[in-house]
């Protein structure tokens, strides 16, 4: 648990890809003043995300980078819950 109330995720799995095969972080909704926002983690195939994994609310790092072909990003997880992509909670 971090000092500031929120909790790191224990796995510490991160979506990942490989010349745009893996998982992605694809929108940006719901947006809180801690600077966090819900975002859902895609199966993807050649970038273009297939099927919906998860729905997690993060704060991204700043040194993160919007497209790579090898890499990871890294975020803090504050809640993870299904997939909800019709609305926002």
């Amino acid at each position: 648990m971090r000092n500031d109330g929120h909790s790191e995720r224990e796995d510490g799995k991160m979506p990942k890809s490989i010349y745009g095969f893996g998982t992605r972080y694809y929108g940006e909704r719901d947006y809180r003043k801690d600077g966090s926002y819900l975002t859902t983690n895609f199966f993807c195939l050649l970038f273009f995300p297939i099927f919906p994994l998860h729905t997690v609310r993060v704060i991204p790092d700043p040194k993160n980078t919007e497209w790579s072909l090898v890499g990871e990003n890294y975020y803090l997880v504050l809640e993870e819950r299904a997939p909800n992509l019709l609305c926002d909670d």
